[in-house]
Formats: C-alpha cells, sequence, structure tokens
C-alpha cells in the first residue's frame, strides 16, 4: 500500500469475547408505538418502554424491536427470542431486530431476547419485558360463576311452574 506492508498472522488472531448489551428498543401494538396508544402510561425514560403493560383481549398484535450492541462486528450480531406463555422454544438465531406477535390469547407472557457476537458468545442473561392480556369479561370466573348458578335457578323456575301440581292433575269425576 502507500504507507508500506501490511502482514495478517491467522494464528494471533483472538476471538471476541465479549457478549453484546441486548435492549429492547420498542414495543408497537397494532403497528402504532405504544408511546403513541393509551396503554402506553409511565413510560422508562430510556427506551420509553411501559413500566407494567396491561392489554384488554382484543390488543394482542404486538411487534418487538431489540438490539445488541458489538462494536467489534456489529453486522455479524445475531438474535434469539422467545415468547414465554405462547412459544415453547427459542427462535432460530438470524439477523433480524424485530419480532412480530398476533393473536395472542390472554394471559401473562414474558418476552425475552438475547444476541450474539460473531464468535458465537451469547449474553449470559436474556433481556425481558413482562405483559399481560386481560380475558373478556365472558370469560372470566366471575362470569362463570353467575351464569352457572343463573342456569341453575331459571332450571329450577321452570321445573317447578312447568309441571302442575299433585292437585290439578287428573279429573275430578262425582257422581
Amino acid at each position: 500500500t502507500v504507507n508500506g506492508t501490511a502482514c495478517f498472522d491467522p494464528g494471533k488472531d483472538e476471538a471476541n469475547k465479549s457478549a453484546p448489551q441486548t435492549h429492547i428498543t420498542g414495543i408497537k401494538l397494532f403497528f402504532s408505538n405504544i408511546a403513541e396508544t393509551p396503554y402506553g402510561k409511565h413510560l422508562s425514560a430510556w427506551y420509553k418502554l411501559p413500566a407494567s403493560l396491561t392489554l384488554p383481549y382484543n390488543k394482542n398484535h404486538l411487534s418487538f424491536s431489540f438490539v445488541g450492541i458489538n462494536l467489534h462486528n456489529p453486522e455479524r450480531v445475531r438474535y434469539k427470542w422467545i415468547l414465554e406463555g405462547f412459544d415453547n422454544d427459542w427462535s432460530p438465531a438470524n439477523e433480524q431486530t424485530q419480532a412480530t406477535y398476533s393473536s395472542l390469547p390472554p394471559g401473562n407472557y414474558v418476552f425475552k431476547i438475547k444476541s450474539c457476537n460473531e464468535d458465537g458468545v451469547w449474553n449470559a442473561s436474556p433481556q425481558t419485558f413482562n405483559f399481560e392480556i386481560t380475558p373478556p369479561f365472558w370469560a372470566t370466573w366471575w362470569f362463570r360463576t353467575l351464569g352457572f348458578f343463573f342456569y341453575c335457578i331459571t332450571t329450577l323456575f321452570v321445573l317447578h311452574f312447568a309441571h302442575p301440581s299433585d292437585k290439578t292433575q287428573g279429573f275430578n269425576c262425582t257422581k
């Protein structure tokens, strides 16, 4: 080169032993930032994530954005994620920086994300985000209990008034 000769010895090349720092950078609800929705209250200062997120049953399409910071080789960072309560296993390692979940049933969830560098060094512990999707009122225990009692009372009422009493049964024939 103009500045001299460069020599590379592969035997002296050291592996990157530091895992990337992983951060969840955003959450979208039906493709809108969570901060722009009524559910984006009490946001954290750094990445504008809700401190506690509780959504109704019909607000169940979420997208999580994330980043793994690796200054040595940022384009070779890979990610794995899992949504506990929905997924059975971690996703395969890939370069995507967003995970989308649609039609989530009611329940409690924990989104976990971890990343690795170009040498396969993964985070010791994943970054997490907890949230809840509440069931509709007709799927709650109190509504089902109330429905059961209403059914029992209605059945007793129908059985009592649908059959005539013993005094009115038959004909009274007198000569």
